[in-house]
């Protein structure tokens, strides 16, 4: 014969298994002592009901004597509670203790692991003229990056310095930047990093950091390799019906392209960027000219035929 036995409470229970015999009043019977031991349940699981991924955090009880866990999405120690979000989605932080007798049961927190945003990107705006040199950016300059996506915050270390124009910026150092990307290197060389942290509508923060130095810049001009030369300067294509072009892979300090006619009469001026440079020449009367890049060290000078 069989019978299910339910435990209502904690407590010793006489299970009692009596057989009679048939017509008659004679019984015997079988007892068995039973101990149910049911675990109570800790106390609530307390800690950050959010979390971003990557991040760490560290669950709490009142109760003693269990062990932490997580279904999934934490790596968790199992006795202090220290949990760190390894990806995206909802789980379950649960206590749970188990008493000499095997029983256990469980208190469980549910958390909330947000995503990260992609790494923002940092980008220097092409066409600023003179802000590097060996080693670094030349003191005492100016220039513009991106950040993106747009809406993060710029910070700095050492070497670089940020100002705020209306969004959240901190400062150090030898470098200053507005919320606008402007960036104005110090008159004080030394070692520094400039960084982007864009954050999510979920509160999730990635960054990307470019480290730097600022250098004292001594020797000034071009250095550079245009097409088809290696120091020469060369403006291409040469002879040129509207455009000509010059490119230059490196400018430390200012300059400026000045085209004149073979009587020095100045045609045309703009001013030398890092890059290629574009001089449109389609106003030009047909003939040779001379075109020149002029830096704080020096001159060269090369002549060019319009057709």
């Amino acid at each position: 014969s069989t019978s299910n036995v339910t435990a209502v409470s904690n407590g010793t229970a006489n299970i009692v298994y009596t057989l009679q015999t048939s017509g008659t009043t004679c019984t015997t019977s079988t007892t068995v002592v039973v101990t149910v031991a049911q675990q109570a349940t800790p106390n609530a699981v307390t800690g950050v009901s959010s979390i971003c991924a990557g991040n760490s955090t560290t669950f709490a009880t009142t109760s003693t004597g269990g062990v932490f866990s997580a279904l999934g999405r934490f790596n968790i120690n199992g006795s202090n509670g220290f949990a760190t979000a390894t990806s995206a989605g909802t789980t379950s932080v649960r206590y749970t203790i188990t008493n000499a007798f095997g029983c256990s049961a469980s208190s469980s927190l549910n958390v909330t692991i947000n995503e990260l945003p992609a790494t923002p990107t940092i980008g220097i705006v092409p066409g600023t003229p003179g802000i590097t040199g060996s080693g670094g950016y030349c003191k005492g300059k100016t220039f513009n990056v991106v950040g993106k996506p747009t809406g993060g915050i710029w910070s700095s270390t050492g070497a670089f310095a940020i100002t705020n124009l209306g969004v959240v910026w901190s400062s150090t150092g030898a470098f200053a930047i507005t919320n606008l990307g402007v960036v104005t290197t110090d008159a004080t060389p030394g070692a520094g990093s400039v960084s982007y942290a864009y954050t999510n509508s979920n509160g999730c923060t990635s960054s990307r950091t470019i480290p730097a130095n600022v250098v004292t810049c001594s020797s000034k001009g071009i250095n550079n390799q245009m097409a088809n030369s290696n120091e020469q300067l060369v403006v291409y294509p040469n002879p040129a019906h509207s455009t000509i072009n010059l490119t230059v892979k490196t400018l430390v300090g200012s300059g400026s392209i000045v085209v004149t006619d073979l009587y020095g009469k100045t045609i045309k001026q703009q001013a030398l960027s890092m890059g290629t440079n574009t001089i449109n020449v389609s106003s030009f009367a047909k003939g040779m000219y001379l075109v020149s890049v002029i830096t704080e060290t020096g001159k060269q000078t090369q002549k060019v035929v319009v057709e």
